[in-house]
């Protein structure tokens, strides 16, 4: 439907059987001419194109191979750091119980200082001259002293290396924990950054599949552009040796710019000039216009003129082509069902067809001047 040089063919084979001279022939055959270079020109670019994409491929390839690299050091970075973290998790549980086991045993070594102290507190001095004088002989009396000094003194210090540790157990744990948060964080980091290399992964993958079906598509472009350029060239043969013949002059179409009745109703789908293809997305030209419509709309010719051609043809449905003289033809494709048939006398506003080929909604028209397809939207009247 987008290269719409195929319509050319037509007009050439129109202006073979029914032109009104031999003159008009030639100028046709060699538009034919000028239009099968263009092709071939079409053709070329298309396989610039293909060979561009094959480069992409090429490039997304060595993209994704780095990315498998980097994602295999980042998934062992994470591995390694999350071994890591779980040891930590582990030594602080350790820790920790050693920690509580410590405090029980502080607990305890203070509740039997205090218990000590209380019990010589309540037997009061009396109590402890008491038990100091009941030795038989004065050194029993010293020694038996100076032993309770070194009861009392060694639960002091006891209680205070059972503390010191206990201080020391604790800023270990509290280190083991800002080093767990340390490592927590820096863990979470790599899982991001893995995070972020699969979807890059992902993303390049997506990209990689559309230049596939990109180049794909364009190879098949390329198909049919060569098999239409091989139409064309045994059409332009075959033109060569056939004859026009006149018939009775129509009303000129020439000064009927921007008053010609739309086709079908419906709105512009696809303009005229450059477009983007919508499966492509690239640029391709367009000697027409696409009007979307319901299915089986009437297609009207715009002004009257000889039928020059209406049947199928591959590409564009069933084609109908109108000579108005002066050189003058427009062209509706993609209809359900043909009207008139070719040498048909029309009239503007006459049905010639249906819309809907193959369930198509759209309606393709185009307008020639000779060889110069012209812009559909500056012809018809503005809405």
């Amino acid at each position: 439907m987008r290269f719409s040089l195929i319509l050319l063919v037509h007009v050439v084979i129109v202006l073979a059987v029914l032109g009104p001279t031999a003159a008009v022939a030639q100028v046709d055959q060699d538009d034919a001419r000028q239009q099968l270079e263009q092709l071939e020109q079409k053709i070329n670019k298309t396989l610039q194109a293909i060979e561009q994409k094959r480069s992409d491929e090429t490039s997304l390839l060595e993209d994704l191979d780095a990315m498998n690299r980097n994602l295999q050091r980042n998934q062992g970075r994470v591995k390694k750091a999350s071994s890591s973290l779980n040891r930590l998790k582990r030594e602080i549980d350790e820790r920790k119980k050693e920690l509580a086991e410590h405090q029980n045993e502080v607990a305890e070594l203070q509740e039997a200082v205090q218990e000590r102290l209380v019990a010589l507190y309540k037997s009061g001095e009396s109590g402890v001259l008491k038990t100091l004088f009941s030795s038989r002989s004065l050194p029993s009396l010293l020694e038996d002293y100076d032993f309770l000094g070194r009861i009392v003194e060694h639960d002091h210090e006891l209680l205070g290396e059972y503390r010191n540790r206990l201080q020391r157990r604790q800023e270990t744990i509290a280190r083991l924990a800002r080093s767990k948060e340390e490592q927590a964080a820096g863990l979470a980091k790599l899982r991001r950054e893995e995070t972020q290399l699969q979807q890059a992964k992902s993303l390049k993958k997506k990209f990689l599949t559309a230049i596939r079906r990109d180049r794909s598509a364009l190879d098949a472009v390329v198909t049919d552009l060569r098999k239409r350029a091989a139409r064309l060239t045994s059409l332009v043969n075959e033109l060569e040796s056939e004859q026009g013949e006149t018939y009775t002059e129509l009303t000129p179409i020439a000064k009927q710019k921007g008053v010609l009745p739309w086709p079908v109703s419906g709105l512009i789908k696809v303009g005229f000039g450059k477009e983007k293809h919508p499966e492509l997305g690239t640029l391709i030209e367009s000697h027409g216009i696409e009007i979307e419509t319901k299915l089986e709309s009437p297609i009207k010719v715009v002004w009257p003129g000889r039928i020059a051609f209406a049947k199928r043809f591959q590409g564009y449905g069933n084609l109908v082509i109108v000579n108005h003289q002066g050189g003058y033809y427009t062209l509706y494709a993609q209809a359900a069902k043909l009207m008139v048939k070719a040498g048909d006398t029309v009239k503007a506003g006459d049905t010639i067809a249906l819309s809907g080929y193959e369930g198509s909604d759209v309606v393709y028209f185009e307008i020639r001047k000779g060889r110069t397809p012209l812009d559909p939207l500056q012809w018809i009247v503005r809405r």
